[in-house]
């Protein structure tokens, strides 16, 4: 083989036999994107098993239940959940799975991101109490968060919310209403 040729052949090898970093870092680019079917995949799973745990959150608020008790719900059932997804060893290696960001219930003026211990836990539901529910779920490191805004009621046939509790609530959807339309193809979330 002449000399010109085996320089072209080793160009992304380096003296020591191992690929250089441009060449590792295309190759997981590559693998990494959503044209790979399987990530889309694992994405759903995640994004699937978030909805259905949220569902069941939401079906759990009720006068008198403790945030800590929901919190303790969602994590058991993602955890349940996830433990049927992916059992099998893929390339001799387990699939990582679970919780990817905790359950929590932040009522009324808790901005967000209440999840306690069951030591510190005072946080009871009544009627009319505004309750925000976030979690998240991976798959393989693959990421499906979810987060909802549920008024507390003892009947399904409650009066809507008024007064500034409605505003907030409108607020705050409208707000997302317009993040939501900006995302456009190809840009970026600096945007």
């Amino acid at each position: 083989m002449p000399k010109e040729e085996e320089d072209d052949d080793v160009s992304s090898v380096d003296i020591d036999g191992s690929e250089d970093e441009e060449t590792k870092e295309e190759d997981e680019e590559a693998m990494n994107d959503l044209s790979n079917a399987d990530i889309v995949t694992k994405y759903r799973c995640a994004g699937d098993i978030a909805n259905s745990v949220l569902t069941a959150i939401i079906e759990a608020i009720k006068p008198g239940v403790k945030a800590v008790e929901l919190c303790k719900r969602g994590d058991d059932l993602v955890e349940e959940a996830t433990s049927k997804v992916y059992n099998v060893k893929k390339g001799g290696k387990k699939v990582e799975k679970g919780s990817a960001f905790p359950t929590c219930i932040s009522v009324n003026h808790c901005c967000g991101h209440y999840s306690p211990l069951t030591s510190e836990d005072d946080v009871t539901l009544v009627e009319g109490d505004v309750v925000k529910i976030d979690l998240g779920v991976h798959v393989d490191g693959y990421i499906g968060v979810v987060a909802h805004t549920h008024v507390c009621t003892a009947d399904a046939a409650a009066p809507p919310v008024t007064g500034k509790k409605a505003d907030a609530m409108m607020a705050a959807w409208t707000a997302s209403e317009l993040a939501h339309r900006m995302f456009k193809e190809g840009c970026k979330n600096t945007e």
